[in-house]
């Protein structure tokens, strides 16, 4: 019913089934982390990534927190048989002026077909 992973020895929801756009979860909820609603922001279909054929893939709202001190957002997008296929994420600390933006797309599949 759900997609876990251990990230930094914390359990995070990443998914749960079935999947629908506008669904949302506690991201955290098996974890020692304040409560976070994840949301599927859609459901796609036929795109091309580096080359790669994607026939369908969602897009998933981890966190999107701004205000005058800080920016944070983190974004993930999953592919059908392929899995994360674009993750963006952005920390950023306004008063230090100082902080990160991740913008990640998956290169390659490490699929060799040859017929």
């Amino acid at each position: 019913t759900r997609v876990e992973q251990v990230e930094e020895n914390q359990r995070v929801v990443k998914l749960t089934f079935p999947v629908k756009e506008g669904n949302d979860w506690n991201g955290y909820a098996f974890a020692d982390l304040p409560d976070e609603d994840f949301e599927v922001l859609s459901l796609k279909s036929d795109t091309v990534v580096n080359g790669i054929s994607i026939n369908e893939f969602i897009e998933v709202l981890n966190y999107e927190d701004e205000n005058i001190l800080e920016r944070r957002i983190k974004k993930e997008k999953y592919g059908k048989t392929f899995g994360l296929i674009h993750l963006y994420l952005v920390d950023l600390d306004l008063q230090k002026d100082s902080g990160i933006i991740r913008n990640m797309w998956i290169k390659d599949t490490g699929f060799n077909f040859s017929f």
